[in-house]
């Protein structure tokens, strides 16, 4: 029987998964050390999933695909009735974000750097 599901199938059912299970440890864990705890998800390192709170101290978790280099961010929130949902609030792609060199960054910028590490590898 031919495999009908496909890459894109595939991979929604990777994501699912990790969402499931990052949230049942966040729910089994306290608010403190489910915040600021990274993990790679899969095996060739390509989902990485970071647990945190927001301001108002609602559960979320950042999902960060390296190898698509495209980033959601989902809230987890209790609904009317006492159950809670999974709400994407963000997803954004920075392929063309990462190529950018220098953008709204304080000095000293990228090429005052360079000069400065240039110029003193130079009097050594």
């Amino acid at each position: 029987m031919p495999n009908t599901f496909g890459q894109t199938g595939k991979t929604a059912i990777v994501l699912a998964m990790l969402i499931c299970s990052t949230f049942a440890i966040i729910s089994l864990t306290s608010p403190t050390t489910a915040q600021g705890q990274a993990e790679i998800q899969n095996s060739n390192n390509a989902i990485i999933s970071y647990p945190f709170l927001t301001r108002t101290g609602d559960e979320a978790i950042a999902l960060i695909d390296t190898e698509n280099k495209t980033m959601c961010i989902y809230k987890y929130e209790s609904g009317n009735s006492g159950s809670y949902q999974l709400k994407l609030v963000a997803a954004r792609s920075y392929r063309y974000d990462s190529l950018l060199k220098d953008y709204n960054t304080a000095e000293p910028r990228p090429e005052e750097v360079k000069k400065l590490l240039f110029n003193d590898s130079r009097k050594d």
